[in-house]
């Protein structure tokens, strides 16, 4: 059953992502079109889309039972990244390529491939644990993801911008607005609503228009990609695995959180990493070949995984 889920959700991400492509081969749209698209999914849809998930699903009940959680997934993250930061110090890797290699290795599509999954693996009490790691996943990726491979021109130490960009910020308006205890009326919660559902689609559109754009004659399976997809699906849902089961900080939590949070850590490459590089001009061929590569293997690895981890975990 999970298998025939997981091979939906992939299969509606290809159409969305062949819609772009077909765009693009039809001049409809350019390069500069799809850079313009990138800015706006940035700086607008992803702010509020992240605000919507602050207000709409963190209430006041569950934002008090899981903020003891809150500090396990966001040690999986930093941990599982300073680990592959040291590891690169070692890998014959091209520089431009270090810090996308970094961010692929660890930051989860947790929300429109990860949270099926874990509700057809581990029943939809797993939803309120797949959210948090969704948050956690998220913010570190624009926070300290996003910084490891932009590099900006002007350094303002006093641009908050730099350490909360827009994306996270929207998330805790949404929060800030649920502890306020302020509602939102339907003519304002709508249209956010709407704006929200239309994230992902908007994004494989810009993957499937940069697929178009990209020459794959100068692209192969070589240390860069098999590096990633190694990395991504294998070692680091290995190394979150033993941190949850042997380490005792980490494996003091309910079997079904450590279920979930392993589950997600063996997601494919999140799918805002190809647009912030397609923005910024940071390797947007390689960003976008290990996002759909590891999205094709995640149709195989996935089930497997899961089952490994419901044993490893008794859940």
């Amino acid at each position: 059953m999970s298998s025939i889920i997981l091979i939906s959700k992939v299969l509606e991400l290809f159409i969305m992502t062949a819609i772009g492509y077909y765009s693009a081969k039809k001049q409809l749209m350019d390069r500069q079109f799809n850079r313009q698209l990138a800015k706006l999914l940035i700086q607008v849809i992803f702010p509020i889309a992240m605000l919507y998930n602050g207000y709409q699903n963190f209430g006041e009940t569950e934002i008090s039972n899981i903020v003891g959680l809150l500090t396990i997934p966001i040690l999986l993250i930093i941990i599982g990244y300073v680990l592959v930061t040291f590891i690169t110090y070692y890998l014959p890797l091209e520089k431009e390529k270090i810090g996308i290699f970094r961010a692929a290795c660890i930051f989860s599509n947790t929300i429109f491939i990860g949270l099926p999954i874990a509700e057809t693996l581990l029943g939809s009490t797993s939803t309120s644990y797949v959210m948090l790691y969704y948050v956690c996943n998220t913010c570190l990726f624009w926070i300290i993801g996003v910084r490891g491979f932009v590099k900006e021109k002007k350094q303002d130490k006093k641009n908050i911008g730099r350490f909360f960009p827009m994306p996270v910020r929207g998330f805790f308006i949404g929060v800030l607005l649920v502890l306020l205890g302020i509602k939102l009326p339907s003519f304002i919660h709508d249209p956010i609503a709407k704006i929200n559902s239309a994230a992902t689609p908007l994004s494989m559109i810009y993957i499937g228009a940069m697929m178009y754009f990209t020459d794959y004659k100068s692209l192969s399976i070589d240390r860069h990609i098999g590096g990633v997809m190694l990395g991504k699906l294998v070692i680091y849902p290995t190394i979150v695995v033993g941190m949850l089961k042997y380490c005792p900080i980490l494996n003091a939590i309910p079997s079904l959180a450590s279920a979930t949070f392993a589950l997600l850590a063996a997601m494919p490459v999140i799918n805002q990493l190809p647009i912030v590089a397609g923005q910024y001009h940071v390797e947007e061929e390689y960003s976008n070949t290990i996002g759909i590569l590891t999205t094709m293997c995640a149709v195989i690895w996935v089930p497997i995984a899961g089952i490994i981890i419901k044993i490893i975990f008794g859940v």
